[in-house]
């Protein structure tokens, strides 16, 4: 690994960091904003699902959604064997929220088909449909 591809992976790091103490102190908005700001750089697809549940809970469903669906197909475009269970959740909980149902099913099955989700959360998603 090159200097610069080194030192480039540093600043990520350290913007992560920023963006993930700023979640623990309850500052979802620059939380975004950081997080944001090192994904000029430098993309982990960890750190960009955790951007798109701070867009979930703070109701910005839309850009939730979008991200999740990016995740998806850096996944598959890399042909990683990767358990999308709990981004299928995610789009459920988006789509649910947006009062897309279909959708909302959808994601959910595909979240229960990959099979590494807890019953807990089947619950959780039949009932948040079905409240």
């Amino acid at each position: 690994m090159s200097f610069l591809d080194n030192f480039r992976k540093r600043k990520y790091k350290q913007k992560i960091k920023i963006a993930t103490d700023l979640v623990k102190e309850g500052k979802n908005k620059e939380a975004i904003d950081a997080y944001n700001e090192a994904f000029k750089s430098l993309i982990n697809l960890g750190d960009y699902v955790s951007l798109a549940c701070l867009y979930v809970d703070e109701g910005e469903y839309n850009k939730a959604i979008d991200i999740f669906n990016d995740v998806i197909i850096k996944i598959q475009s890399k042909g990683l064997d990767k358990d999308l269970a709990d981004i299928h959740f995610g789009l459920g909980v988006c789509y649910d929220s947006l009062r897309q149902i279909n959708k909302a099913i959808e994601n959910y099955e595909k979240a229960i088909s990959e099979g590494k989700i807890s019953q807990s959360r089947i619950e959780e998603s039949y009932n948040r449909i079905y409240r």
